[in-house]
Formats: structure tokens, C-alpha cells, sequence
């Protein structure tokens, strides 16, 4: 999803007014009334990844001459705005990681060329989310499978973890039966109960058999 604000002439502004995009998921656009000298092209992209981080790109219009300085707030702004990083000349990115998730970021961008500088652009505001994954228990022969995290097997075999999360289950034989072991998922061998961490989606299997 990408939402484009459009750039407009301000009084007294030069003809190319800072110009920002806003794309991602749970991400909201704010002021961007900017005008400067060397102007940016800005985007904000919550990262869909495991890690916490959002990442900010832009183009760079002086031709690798300028370096950029980011400044953050966070709760959508309401916190005092600081310097958070300074780029290397021509560089259009920075990743931060130094965030946490469920919380807003607002970033501001100005560029730096020799003794000119720009005013701020913005800002743009993201919120970094902690996806959630699909966990499948595939159960075989006489026994079921328990878990906090909502797993009853074979009742319930799906369910989904928050990404990080680190679920433990539990393989419960039946009368007559015992646990053969696990495979899938970063489980394995033979006890009654595995721990996987769960980064993506995941599929378990927890085999049992009749005692002859």
C-alpha cells in the first residue's frame, strides 16, 4: 500500500518542495509543509521481518556530494525529536533496530552539503508489528499433542505464535502407546517435549505407536 502526498509550491519555496511517501502496513502520514535547498525524496518502509526495525529510504539529489541526518520521536511525535543517526556522504538508507514493536516512530530527514543545509522533511510515521505465523502439529498414531500457546491435538492442530515466540509442546501417548519422537521445526528425538521458536510459519510432526 502506498499513499503519495503531492509536493506543492509554497510562498517563497523553490520549485522542488520536499516531497515524501508513506508506504507500509500501520503507517500513518503527517505535516510535510517543508521547503529547502537540497531536497529528498523520502519513504518509510516498516520492515515485515522477525527483527525490530523499520527502514528509511530517500533519493539523493546533490550527486553523492551531501550526507543525511535523521532525527526520531516516538508515540507519533509527541516525544522531543533527536538525532538518531548521520549517513555517510550519497547514502539513500538507514535501518533502525533500535526500536520496539507496537510503538509509533516518527523520523525527519535533512540533508548537508558543505556548509548548506536543509530544513527537515516530514514527518513520516510507522509503527513496527510482531507478525504472527501459522504452527501445524501433524499427529501420527495413537496420542495427542498439548501446548499453552492453544494446541490440542487432534482437535486443535493449527494455531498461530507471535514471531519470536517460543512455544512448548507436549506429546501425550495414549493408553498402550508410547512417543516414537518428533521431527520438524527444530524438534527432535524422543522426549515428551520440545520447545521450538517460531520465525515463520512451522510444521511439526509427533509420531507415536502401539506397544505390540
Amino acid at each position: 500500500m502506498l499513499k503519495v502526498v503531492a509536493a506543492r509550491q509554497e510562498a517563497g519555496c523553490a520549485p522542488w518542495s520536499l516531497l515524501m511517501l508513506l508506504s507500509g502496513i500501520a503507517a500513518t502520514a503527517r505535516r510535510w509543509t517543508r521547503c529547502a535547498s537540497l531536497s529528498a525524496f523520502l519513504v518509510l518502509i516498516p520492515s515485515i521481518v522477525w527483527a525490530q526495525q523499520l527502514t528509511l529510504t530517500w533519493t539523493d539529489h546533490s550527486g553523492g556530494k551531501a550526507y543525511f541526518v535523521i532525527e526520531r520521536s516516538a508515540y507519533g511525535g509527541t516525544y522531543p525529536y533527536r538525532q538518531v543517526a548521520q549517513t555517510p556522504l550519497g547514502a539513500t538508507k538507514f535501518v533502525d533496530q533500535g526500536i520496539s514493536w507496537g510503538i509509533e516512530y516518527c523520523y525527519k530527514v535533512a540533508a548537508v552539503k558543505a556548509s548548506e543545509r536543509s530544513a527537515f522533511t516530514g514527518p513520516v510515521c510507522a509503527v513496527p508489528y510482531r507478525p504472527r505465523y501459522s504452527l501445524t502439529i501433524v499427529r501420527s498414531g495413537p496420542g495427542k499433542v498439548s501446548s499453552p500457546s492453544g494446541i490440542l491435538c487432534p482437535t486443535v492442530c493449527v494455531t498461530t505464535v507471535l514471531s519470536g515466540g517460543h512455544p512448548t509442546l507436549t506429546a501425550i501417548p495414549s493408553t498402550g502407546a508410547l512417543f516414537v519422537g518428533w521431527s520438524g521445526g527444530g524438534c527432535t528425538g524422543s522426549a515428551t517435549t520440545c520447545i521450538t521458536t517460531v520465525k515463520g510459519p512451522v510444521t511439526i510432526t509427533a509420531t507415536f505407536k502401539a506397544i505390540p
